[in-house]
């Protein structure tokens, strides 16, 4: 049900939906729409408030606290605010040298502390941050969970 009078609701599980119109029992159109797929957030890396520059990276031993947040398209923002309300669920870092990983620290929250990592980490390291579940908060207030297929960041330690 719309929010007033002549307006419908359609939460879509296709590409594709077609509208039948009724006046009683009779028929009187098919409308076919097309549906615009929910888009998929950014994920920005900040520390202490500030964005981190992958490329650049950072003087080691790195960030003592990582914050990972989940961000919507502006756009589908605008248009529908209570469906673009996205979250980092689940997220590990790791602090590498050459091909193997040094410590590895898991978060179900949005900011982590990476303390532990600084008596290890020397210039030429890397963090390798790694998302692992992305949820959205849709209109009704339920969490659905984002398919966002394998999403790496790596933060060169210098």
């Amino acid at each position: 049900p719309g929010r007033s009078k002549g307006l419908v609701t359609i939460i879509p599980k296709s590409a594709k939906v077609i509208l039948n119109i009724y006046n009683g029992d009779s028929l009187i159109e098919k409308k076919p729409f097309g549906v615009r797929r929910i888009p998929k957030p950014d994920i920005q890396l900040t520390s202490r408030g500030q964005a981190i520059n992958e490329r650049q990276g950072m003087p080691a031993p790195g960030p003592r606290s990582l914050e990972v947040k989940a961000s919507a398209d502006e756009s589908f923002k605008a248009f529908l605010p209570k469906d673009a309300r996205y979250k980092v669920l689940q997220w590990e870092v790791s602090l590498a040298r050459g091909s193997r990983a040094l410590k590895v620290a898991k978060f179900s929250i949005q900011k982590g502390s990476l303390t532990a990592f600084a008596s290890a980490a020397r210039p030429g390291d890397r963090l390798v941050i790694e998302i692992k579940k992305v949820g959205r908060l849709n209109f009704r207030g339920d969490i659905e969970e984002v398919k966002m297929g394998a999403i790496v960041h790596t933060i060169p330690l210098t």
